[in-house]
C-alpha cells in the first residue's frame, strides 16, 4: 500500500525508513513520462504551481559528541567523523609521532531542518526539504554547513528529485550505531548535488537513475582536495540503482561510474558495484553490504589512484585506479535500549595498470590513506564496534567503543604493499541529542 510523503526521521539516527517515502496513487499523464517530460515542459512553460498553501515541518537536533581517540586518526569534523589511524612514522628522535592521544568534545553536529509538503504540480505532489548544522569544511568545522537541500515531485509511480541529498552509494541501509561516521571508511558517505529519477515497478520494487556532481565530498589530486577535478570532466557521475522493500527484508544494489580530470593532459575514469541486504523483525535488526570500487575518496573511503605516465616536460599524462573491495555487517536489538555491534573490512585489491616510477624511485599516489613522503599504504582494516543507546520521544544517549586495526605497508608497483605493519586505534564515543 502506497504511503504519502512525511517529514524525515527526527530522531538521532538515521534509519532505511527515511529514505523509503512511497508515492501518493494518482494517475496523470506526466506520470506516465516521468522526468523527461517534466524537464521539457520547464523548457517551454513558466511554472504554474496549484493555490495552495504549503505545510511547513521544522526539525532538528542539539547534539553533543565526545571522543577519545588511543592515537591520531585519519579524520573530519575536527575528530568526530574517524575513518583509520594513522600509520607508525618516526620522527628524529625515533618516536611514532601519531602515537598521541587525543579527545574533544564538540556541538558542530547540531542541525535545523524544514521539510515542505502540501502543493502539487503536472500532476505530482510537491515537497522539498533543506538541512544544515555547523560543520563546516576542512577545517572550518564551526561554520553553517548545507546538508540537504532539495525538491521532489512524485507521481504515481515515479518521482523526481534536484538538488543535494544523500549519494545512491549510501541509501537502501546503513549501520546503526552511535558513531556519527555510519562505519566509514567500510561504508560510502557522501551528499552530493543531483538529478534522480526513480521508478516504482510494483509497491515493493523501485529502480533509478542519478546524475551527481561534486560538492563538499571531492575527490582527492594533484591541488588536494577540490571538486575541479570532476567540474573539467564536464560529465556527472552515473549511478543506476535497484531495491526491493518488503515487511521484514530490504535488497538491492547498484553500478556506477565516474570520470575526473586531475590535469589538462589526462581524464580517469572510474567504477564501482555494492549490493545490500537488511532484515528487520520487531526488535531485531540486521544490516550488511558489501562495495567494490575504484577511486573512491569522494565517498570517504582509502582509496584513490595514482599516475602511470610522467614525462618530466609535459607532467602527469595518464592515470591508473586503485581497486579496493569493503564489506560490512550491523546487528542490533532493541529500541528504548539499543545495544548493537558492528564489524568492517577493508582490502586494498591493487591499481588496474602498474604505477610509473620517478627517478628517485618513488610512485605518485592521490589517495585517502596514503602518505606521500614515506610512500605508505592503508592496505587493509578491520573494525570491531559494540554501542548501547537509550532512545526517548525527545532524548537520544549513546556510547559505543571502537576498536580499528590498520595494515600499512609500502606501495609497489602494482599498487599493493609491501613490508607491512599493523597499528591500532581504540576509540570511544559518548553523544548526548535533544531531538524536535
Amino acid at each position: 500500500m502506497n504511503r504519502p510523503s512525511k517529514p524525515p526521521h527526527k530522531g538521532g539516527f538515521i534509519t532505511s525508513k527515511d529514505f523509503k517515502l512511497k508515492p501518493l496513487k494518482k494517475a496523470s499523464l506526466v506520470g506516465r513520462f516521468g522526468g523527461a517530460f517534466f524537464l521539457l515542459v520547464l523548457l517551454i512553460f513558466p511554472l504554474q504551481a496549484q493555490e495552495q498553501r504549503p505545510n511547513f515541518h521544522f526539525y532538528g537536533a542539539f547534539r553533543n559528541d565526545f571522543y577519545f581517540n588511543s592515537r591520531q586518526n585519519e579524520q573530519a569534523i575536527a575528530g568526530i567523523f574517524n575513518m583509520l589511524p594513522r600509520p607508525i612514522v618516526l620522527d628524529e628522535n625515533g618516536d611514532d609521532r601519531y602515537a598521541v592521544p587525543e579527545a574533544e568534545i564538540l556541538a558542530v553536529l547540531s542541525r535545523f531542518g524544514v521539510y515542505i509538503t502540501g502543493q502539487e504540480l503536472f500532476g505530482a505532489n510537491v515537497s522539498a526539504r533543506v538541512e544544515a548544522d555547523f560543520a563546516g569544511a576542512g577545517a572550518t568545522y564551526f561554520f553553517f554547513r548545507i546538508r540537504h537541500a532539495y525538491t521532489k515531485l512524485t507521481w504515481e509511480n515515479s518521482e523526481f528529485l534536484l538538488g543535494q541529498a544523500w549519494h545512491p552509494l549510501f541509501e537502501g541501509i546503513q549501520p546503526a550505531m552511535v558513531s556519527p561516521n555510519t562505519g566509514s571508511p567500510f561504508q560510502p558517505f557522501n551528499r552530493s548535488p543531483q538529478i534522480r529519477y526513480t521508478r516504482w515497478l510494483n509497491d515493493n520494487l523501485k529502480v533509478s537513475a542519478t546524475g551527481i556532481y561534486q560538492m563538499q565530498h571531492t575527490s582527492y589530486g594533484p591541488h588536494g582536495f577540490s571538486p575541479n577535478y570532476h567540474k573539467r570532466a564536464i560529465f556527472p557521475e552515473l549511478s543506476f540503482n535497484i531495491e526491493n522493500q518488503t515487511q521484514h527484508w530490504t535488497t538491492g544494489g547498484g553500478i556506477g561510474t565516474q570520470t575526473i580530470r586531475p590535469s589538462s593532459n589526462a581524464s580517469l575514469t572510474s567504477f564501482n558495484a555494492n549490493a545490500f541486504l537488511g532484515y528487520e523483525n520487531g526488535k531485531f535488526l540486521v544490516r550488511t553490504r558489501a562495495v567494490l570500487g575504484q577511486n573512491m575518496s569522494d565517498k570517504l573511503m582509502t582509496n584513490g589512484y595514482g599516475v602511470s605516465k610522467f614525462d618530466p616536460t609535459l607532467g602527469e599524462l595518464e592515470y591508473t585506479n586503485f581497486n579496493v573491495f569493503t564489506s560490512w555487517i550491523n546487528v542490533a536489538y532493541g529500541r528504548t535500549w539499543q545495544v548493537g555491534a558492528f564489524a568492517g573490512f577493508l582490502q586494498n585489491l591493487g591499481t588496474s595498470r602498474d604505477l610509473a616510477e620517478t627517478s628517485a624511485g618513488i610512485f605518485t599516489v592521490y589517495s585517502r590513506g596514503f602518505y606521500q613522503s614515506e610512500q605508505l599504504l592503508a592496505n587493509r582494516i578491520y573494525r570491531a564496534s559494540i554501542s548501547l543507546s537509550h532512545n526517548l520521544p525527545s532524548f537520544t544517549f549513546g556510547l559505543e567503543y571502537n576498536f580499528t586495526s590498520a595494515q600499512y605497508g609500502t606501495v609497489l608497483q602494482n599498487g599493493r604493499t609491501t613490508n607491512n605493519d599493523w597499528v591500532n586505534n581504540h576509540r570511544i564515543v559518548a553523544i548526548a541529542i535533544y531531538h524536535f
